[in-house]
C-alpha cells in the first residue's frame, strides 16, 4: 500500500501543476535543460529501448546513440550507465563505465538512480560537483526529477541541451517503439513515482 505521505506528495504536486508539466515534457520530449555540463562530477545514464536480436539482448539504437552523447560531453567523469548502455559503451571502445544491472532482470529507473547514488556517494564525487543526468528526450523529465529527489540540500542534477534521440521501431521493448506506445506507458510511470515520493518535481527536466 502507498503510505500517507506519498499520497500527500501526489496530491500537492498534482494540485500546483507540476505533475501535469513533468507529464506534459515527457510526452512531447520538450524537456528542461539546465545546469552547466562543466560543473559535472559524474553521469548517470538509464537505458532506452534495448533490442533482442537473434536469442540476445543488445544495446539498440537508442541507447547506442545515448552512448554517443555521453561520450561527447561526459568522457572526463565517472559515467554510471545501465548496462544496456554500458554495452554500447563498450561496443564504441569506452570500458570505464560504472556498470549498473544485471542482463536478464528488469531494470527500472529508480533502481538505476538508487545504485549510482550509493556508489556517488561511497566516490564521494558530490564534494566536486554535481550529477549530469542524460536520458532519452522522452524519459528525461522523470530520469532528472528521479535522480534529484535523492541528492542532498546544495547539490543539483545537470541535463544537458540539444539531445536528440528518436524512437527505435526495433525495440523489444513496446514503449520504446513509438511515440502512441510511450504516452500509454509513460504518464502511470510518472503518477505511480510520484505518490512513492520518487520524484523532486521543483527543478525537474
Amino acid at each position: 500500500m502507498i503510505e500517507n505521505a506519498g499520497l500527500r506528495n501526489l496530491a500537492y504536486y498534482s494540485s500546483d501543476g507540476k505533475l501535469a508539466a513533468l507529464t506534459r515534457r515527457a510526452l512531447t520530449g520538450e524537456y528542461n535543460p539546465h545546469g552547466n555540463i562543466r560543473r559535472a562530477s559524474c553521469a548517470i545514464l538509464p537505458a532506452f529501448g534495448h533490442r533482442r536480436e537473434n536469442g540476445k539482448l543488445t544495446p539498440g539504437l537508442c541507447n547506442m546513440m545515448l552512448a554517443k552523447i555521453a561520450l561527447a560531453l561526459f568522457r572526463n567523469v565517472p559515467i554510471f550507465a545501465s548496462f544496456e548502455v554500458d554495452d554500447a559503451l563498450r561496443e564504441l571502445g569506452y570500458t570505464g563505465a560504472h556498470r549498473l544491472g544485471v542482463p536478464g532482470k528488469y531494470y527500472e529507473t529508480r533502481a538505476v538512480a538508487v545504485d549510482a547514488m550509493r556508489a556517488i556517494h561511497r566516490m564521494r564525487l558530490l564534494q566536486e560537483g554535481d550529477v549530469a543526468v542524460l536520458a532519452h528526450p522522452h524519459h528525461m523529465p522523470r530520469a532528472d526529477a528521479t535522480v534529484q529527489a535523492m541528492l542532498p540540500i546544495g547539490s543539483s542534477t545537470i541535463v544537458p541541451r540539444g539531445v536528440v534521440v528518436p524512437f527505435d521501431a526495433q525495440s523489444s521493448q513496446l514503449r520504446a517503439r513509438n511515440e502512441d506506445n510511450w504516452r500509454i506507458y509513460e504518464p502511470l510511470a510518472i503518477v505511480r513515482s510520484a505518490a512513492l515520493g520518487w520524484l523532486d518535481l521543483g527543478k525537474a527536466a
